[in-house]
């Protein structure tokens, strides 16, 4: 671990970067050196959210495992752009209180956690609408 040390202490005006691993090859770090200004001055930019991640899986690599049949070949990856938008979605989790009515028709309803996910957000909504019409009569 000693080798990365000097890559791990970075200044305000470098960026530090990971190669991915391809075909079981060794991670490296690598510096790279930045200007202070932004380079990001486009105007659709939402800023509540987060960039979508790339995928570290190049297209074309095969992807080993995945193929469930006995039959058929292995499958190979795609580029991210193919991929619908709502599958890099799927590992980002909502809190509690930012779940609604909708989300609980959306999925399974038969799934336990999920319901009581949604009745712990309607639980809470309904504890901040009683705190605040208290405050209001005060």
């Amino acid at each position: 671990m000693s080798f990365i040390t000097p890559f791990l202490k970075a200044t305000a005006a470098s960026k530090i970067t990971y190669i991915a691993p391809q075909f079981y090859s060794l991670n490296v770090a690598i510096r790279r050196f930045t200007s202070n200004t932004s380079s990001n001055t486009s105007s659709n930019v939402n800023p509540t959210e987060p960039p979508r991640e790339k995928s570290y899986i190049l297209k074309g690599m095969p992807l080993k495992g995945l193929n469930y049949s006995s039959k058929g070949e292995e499958l190979i990856a795609l580029d991210d752009s193919e991929y619908p938008e709502w599958l890099w979605t799927l590992l980002q989790s909502k809190k509690a209180s930012e779940m609604t009515a909708n989300d609980i028709s959306e999925s399974d309803s038969s799934d336990p956690r999920t319901a009581r996910l949604l009745l712990k957000a309607q639980n809470k909504a309904g504890i901040k609408k009683a705190n605040f019409l208290k405050k209001k009569k005060k």
